[in-house]
């Protein structure tokens, strides 16, 4: 991910080992570098876990938005 290292999206993503978070054009060059390596020696990147993913699907968002707004206008 591109961007604040520090904040809400950057911590999810180094909570759920989703990847990477920076704005340093260098670290973001050297860890590209290692993921190319990685898949000329292994033919593939390494897929994230599924814990990176969990509760995060559109689905789910979805149902959690639904259920604030149920408790922030509840009907009569």
């Amino acid at each position: 991910m591109l961007g604040l290292e520090n904040g809400v999206p950057a911590t999810i993503v180094r909570q759920r080992s989703a990847g990477i978070c920076s704005n340093d054009p260098p670290f973001i060059a050297q860890q590209l570098k290692r993921w190319l390596q990685e898949k000329q020696e292994f033919g593939a990147v390494r897929a994230l876990p599924l814990s990176a993913r969990e509760g995060l699907s559109r689905t789910i968002q979805f149902e959690r938005l639904e259920g604030f707004l149920k408790e922030m206008a509840p009907t009569s």
